[in-house]
């Protein structure tokens, strides 16, 4: 006896995984006819998953290799450019030594009296100094507390190379 059935079928691309509406055919089969149809969709379809499956371990292995790659958003390296330069290095070194003589004519070094001096710095060379605006912003007070305080046990000698390396900038 012959019946009436109707399939439907999905439609897989695998490169961008997009699912297209299903599409309905009508078929006259058997119970044999439906049981082998049957089982070539189940094939075709667990095909279609490993396919699939094996696209996404692919991409999934490229994004471990990009992340194994790159460099992770730490304090150390978020001032990292694309090709590995520090690029907040030079606007670093510029902003401290436009005030090392400043801060050298200070007998003690603390947060009162260094931080009035970075301000002053940001808003007189952000403007015309690249990237030395984002240093500026990176200078929030628990890292002006931080740098005073290793500036006391380096005994507070202004050095912009090292306070920058110290900040992470270079």
């Amino acid at each position: 006896m012959r019946s009436l059935l109707f399939l439907s079928l999905l439609f897989f691309t695998v490169q961008g995984a997009i699912v297209q509406q299903p599409k309905a055919i009508v078929v006259e089969a058997d119970g044999k006819e439906w049981s082998q149809a049957k089982l070539e969709i189940e094939d075709a379809v667990e095909k279609l998953k490993a396919e699939l499956f094996e696209v996404r371990k692919e991409e999934l292995k490229a994004a471990a290799l990009m992340r194994a790659s790159s460099v992770p958003k730490t304090l150390t390296s978020e001032y990292v450019d694309a090709e590995g330069h520090k690029f907040l290095c030079k606007p670093c070194n510029f902003l401290f030594e436009t005030i090392r003589d400043e801060l050298i004519k200070e007998s003690r070094l603390n947060l009162e009296i260094v931080r009035p001096k970075v301000d002053a710095a940001c808003k007189k060379w952000s403007h015309n100094v690249s990237f030395l605006d984002r240093v500026c912003e990176k200078l929030v007070d628990q890292a002006l507390v931080s740098l005073t305080e290793w500036l006391r046990a380096e005994e507070e000698k202004i050095n912009p190379e090292r306070i920058c390396v110290f900040l992470h900038m270079c």
